[in-house]
Parts: C-alpha cells; sequence; structure tokens
C-alpha cells in the first residue's frame, strides 16, 4: 500500500473543503458559535474570579489584612488564577471551535445530499430531454440534405418525429406529476385506500387484458372507515404507476396481484408480478428519477419516473416503499401507509 506523505493528505483535505459549496457556511457557523462561546466564557470566568479572590481576601483578617506578605502572596494567588483560567478558557474554546466545525458538516449533509441530489435530477432531467430533440434535428437535417428524398421519406420522418415528441411528452408529463405530488399535501383530508385500489385495478384491467396478463386483487381491508392523511390523486397516481408498472413488465400468461391488508397502525399494499425481475444493483436505483436497468429499456419504451413518483407519493404521506425482485422470477412493490387515528 502506497504511504501517502501526512502534508498531502492535509493539503487534499484542505481542497476538498474550499471545494465544498457550504465550506463558506460552515465557516460562519463555526465563528457564530465560537464567538458566542467566548462571551459566554468570558462571562462565567470574570464571575469565578471574582467569587475566588472575594472568597480568598475575606479570609485573610486581623493582622494578615495588613500584612505585607499577605498582599504579595494574594497578588501572586490572583496572577496564577487569572493564568489558569485564561488557559482553561482557551482549551474549551478551542475544543468548541474544532466541535462545531465537524458537527456544522453533520448539520449540513441534508442539505449538502438535497443539492447533490437536484443537481443529479436536473442534469438527467437535460440529458433525457436533449436526446429526442437531437434525433429529432439530427434526422430533420439529414432528410433537407437530401435531394433526392421521396414524399415517403418526409411521411417515416415524421412518424419518427411523433414518437419523439411522445417521449417528451411522457417525461414532461412525469416531471408535472412530481411536482403535482411534491406540492399537494393536505394532511386534513382523508383517503380510503380500498376505495382508490379498487377504482385503479378497475381501470388498468383493460391493459392487462390487452397484455393477456391476469390481474386479480384482494383487499383484507374494506370498511369506508379505515382511511389514510393524504390526497387521492396522489395515493392513485402511486398505485397506478406500481400496478401498471407490473402489468407492462410481466409477459404474455403472466400473473400480476394486488393485495390490502393491515400490519399494525399500517395499511400493507402488495402489488406482485411473475415478471422479468429487477437486478440486485439495480434495485438501489429503480425509484431514482429517470433510471432505468438495462433490461427493462429492452423491454418497455418509458421516461424512468415512474417509480420515483411512486416513492415521492408515499413518502409524502408517511408511508415507505419497499421493493423485493429476483431476475426471471418477479417483482413485489410493498407500500405501507399510516392509518388515520
Amino acid at each position: 500500500m502506497t504511504h501517502i506523505p501526512a502534508s498531502k493528505r492535509f493539503a487534499a483535505l484542505a481542497t476538498n473543503w474550499k471545494r465544498d459549496e457550504f465550506f463558506s457556511a460552515r465557516l460562519a457557523l463555526t465563528g457564530i458559535y465560537a464567538a458566542t462561546a467566548s462571551v459566554i466564557l468570558g462571562l462565567f470566568s470574570y464571575l469565578l474570579y471574582g467569587v475566588l479572590m472575594n472568597g480568598i481576601a475575606n479570609s485573610l483578617e486581623g493582622n494578615f489584612a495588613t500584612d505585607a506578605a499577605q498582599q504579595i502572596a494574594l497578588k501572586q494567588v490572583a496572577d496564577v488564577l487569572q493564568t489558569q483560567l485564561l488557559t482553561l478558557d482557551g482549551i474549551v474554546l478551542l475544543v468548541v471551535v474544532v466541535a462545531v466545525f465537524f458537527l456544522t458538516s453533520l448539520t449540513l449533509r441534508p442539505l449538502r445530499e438535497s443539492r447533490a441530489r437536484e443537481r443529479r435530477f436536473l442534469a438527467d432531467a437535460a440529458h433525457e430531454l436533449r436526446t429526442p430533440l437531437t434525433i429529432m434535428k439530427t434526422d430533420s437535417e439529414v432528410l433537407l440534405r437530401d435531394h433526392s428524398a421521396t414524399i415517403d421519406d418526409t411521411k417515416e420522418l415524421l412518424k419518427k418525429n411523433i414518437d419523439e415528441v411522445d417521449a417528451l411528452a411522457r417525461i414532461a408529463n412525469g416531471l408535472l406529476d412530481i411536482m403535482h405530488v411534491k406540492n399537494n399535501k393536505n394532511p386534513d383530508s382523508l383517503v380510503t385506500p380500498t376505495a382508490v385500489l379498487t377504482e385503479v385495478v378497475r381501470k388498468l384491467t383493460p391493459l392487462a387484458l390487452a397484455r393477456d396478463v391476469s390481474l386479480s386483487s384482494f383487499f383484507e381491508v374494506g370498511s369506508e372507515k379505515e382511511r389514510v392523511h393524504g390526497t387521492k390523486e396522489a395515493l392513485e397516481r402511486a398505485f397506478a404507476n406500481s400496478i401498471e408498472n407490473a402489468i407492462k413488465y410481466t409477459g404474455s400468461g403472466g400473473k400480476v396481484s394486488v393485495t390490502l391488508g393491515r400490519k399494525g397502525t399500517m395499511f400493507e399494499i402488495n402489488i406482485t408480478d411473475t415478471g422479468c425481475g429487477i437486478a440486485p444493483e439495480d434495485l438501489l436505483f429503480v425509484t431514482e428519477p429517470f433510471y432505468r436497468a438495462d433490461s427493462a429499456r429492452a423491454l418497455v419504451s418509458g421516461s424512468g419516473l415512474g417509480l420515483a413518483i411512486v416513492k415521492e407519493a408515499i413518502e409524502t404521506h408517511g408511508g415507505k416503499l419497499h421493493i423485493e425482485s429476483a431476475l426471471g422470477k418477479g417483482t413485489t412493490v410493498r407500500i405501507l401507509l399510516p392509518c388515520a387515528s
């Protein structure tokens, strides 16, 4: 293993800190806390010094109070006490500064991660939007330069461009759905999961029939009084995306089942299919916007926003999303939602 000198390691660490866009915020917070700590330590030391010196002076009674030797001793005690208090204040202040500087990193970590996710999202969105536009522009330029192009060639290009426009529309609609789910929070509203799931299954039954996929549902929870806090539209979109994905990635003759039950204080919704499954290395990323596994790209066209919308909607409602899958065996999307008290 190559040994890296301590000086180079420190220089690399300093460079990384400077590149951190939150570095100035960390310095500012550290300065504020250090100044506050300095004032508090100064006041505390001043009061402590006064109390101790008064106690020592009051103990010198009678001839001791006017004794020159005692006065010199008292002065020496005061000097030593001042030195010790200043040293102690300096040590405490140094510990506070170092601790605060590193603790601010932990405090700002959620903001840093949120910023990183935002940048990644924007980069992915730009890439996904640019690809169809580039294809449309390139094909159109080629056709314009081809003086032997026929009407049939033009019609073929228009068909391809329409397909690319449809891809752009899917991306735009997906982005709008994500923003709608994020902003459409209504904790005072009550929704019945059974009713929403029943409606979603009904709407998606024709899609399952068209793909020769068996779609079944079983709800252990059927009471209209068993509800969750949230909005119907967001939950409907989450359930629809999950079930629609299961149908699309299940081959002809496959099965998709939807179940709803209770697990303590949570509703548990399971969408299970016998489709192609998801590779283990892809499971950690399938809920990221625009992420699509290679196997998924080969089977079904899409924007890669379906499960991202599901995750956003479920977490907005205080729930949890779990995905279990195995290649060639199928996938189970498990949704947990807190019951309304």
